[in-house]
């Protein structure tokens, strides 16, 4: 196998391998923006804290004017 071959090859991989890491940085993001959410929901609806505006607001701040998440 020419150096050629091989140093194609090795960009394809590792052009590959790079794609695959920012697959996982988003998952991670979207991971951490899901545990931010159940944080809040839980506390802003746990029955010792249901009157809280600083917790009622930290949850509608995840949502846009249309209810969508926006985190």
């Amino acid at each position: 196998m020419s150096l050629e071959t091989q140093a194609t090859e090795l960009r394809a991989e590792l052009a590959a391998l790079k794609s695959e890491v920012e697959l996982l940085k988003n998952e991670r993001d979207v991971a951490r923006v899901l545990s931010q959410y159940v944080y809040v929901h839980d506390e802003a609806f746990s029955p010792t804290s249901r009157k809280s505006e600083v917790l009622d607001q930290q949850f509608e701040d995840f949502f846009t004017e249309d209810g969508v998440c926006d985190a």
